[in-house]
């Protein structure tokens, strides 16, 4: 069996669903259904991983030891990932997060900047478990943590999947396959020529640069870019875990050897299946896509 290991955030949700879209300040929206959410970028890969047969290792954050820690403890553990490693830590509230979706958008709100820029809460990486993946992944947002599982991927000639990160940082030197959501793009050079960054990301990496933009065709290349269009999905319910989705995906064709147009194929696939179901991640049904 395939090995992967995925670094990063470990959360416990509610998720909102909402008739029509989100509303202004000061306006109302229907909601549909509150539905539990166990996410996070990584966690989120991991489960998809994991349920299309890649064995997986998941590192990231402290899980709280409480009703909420518990609940999302056994949830990972009853998907067969690995998270052996992972602290439990008494008195810690854990990360916990909000989503309102629509069928076209996600609005997120956590504890993230807590969690980010006070004092650290998670561990680092073990370079054994890197050691041990056929791919690696790393949530950028964990400084050192972050860019020690990336040195230590190409240290151990492991190929490693960067996600939303300059194309300055470390991550992408390191990446195998850069993948660049069209939020990260409009957030982080929202005045730029993207046809000029994507040039910088194909100069910086080592490897494959994809830029996504939802439902209108990707970019994709080692030198110049080139075109995937994107089959519509006919019933959006919710897009969360989309991008997280897409990431195991190309993850799981580079460890099953398929080519860029099969790999890039295979993850918009996941990543349809994903967003015609909430939570997405949760219900994904692997034998839908394979």
């Amino acid at each position: 069996m395939h090995k992967a290991y995925c670094f990063g955030h470990i959360s416990t949700g509610k998720l909102y669903r909402i008739k029509g879209e989100y509303p202004q300040a000061n306006g109302y929206a229907e909601y549909i259904e509150i539905l539990d959410n166990y996410c996070g970028e990584a966690l989120s890969t991991s489960i998809v991983l994991q349920r299309l047969g890649v064995q997986t290792t998941l590192e990231g954050n402290w899980i709280g030891d409480n009703e909420d820690g518990r609940k999302t403890l056994e949830f990972i553990q009853k998907t067969g990932i690995s998270c052996d490693t992972v602290r439990i830590q008494p008195g810690y509230s854990g990360v916990h997060e909000v989503v309102i979706s629509d069928a076209t958008s996600r609005t997120v709100f956590g504890r993230y900047c807590d969690l980010l820029f006070t004092t650290p809460q998670w561990d680092m990486p073990s370079a054994q478990a890197i050691q041990q993946a056929d791919v690696v992944t790393a949530d950028p947002s964990f400084g050192a943590a972050s860019e020690f599982v990336a040195t230590q991927a190409a240290a151990y000639e492991k190929p490693f999947v960067a996600i939303d990160t300059p194309y300055t940082s470390i991550l992408t030197r390191h990446a195998a396959v850069c993948i660049i959501s069209e939020d990260f793009l409009q957030n982080t050079y929202p005045h730029d020529d993207w046809n000029q960054i994507f040039e910088q990301y194909c100069i910086h990496t080592k490897g494959l640069t994809i830029f996504t933009f939802g439902h209108k065709p990707l970019w994709y290349g080692t030198q110049h870019r080139e075109l995937f269009a994107i089959e519509p999905v006919a019933h959006v319910v919710d897009t969360a875990g989309a991008g997280d989705s897409f990431r195991a995906g190309i993850m799981y064709g580079m460890v099953q050897g398929m080519n860029t147009s099969d790999m890039i194929a295979c993850a918009c696939k996941i990543a349809a299946q994903v967003i015609q179901t909430s939570p997405g991640v949760i219900h994904f049904n692997a034998k839908s896509v394979l």
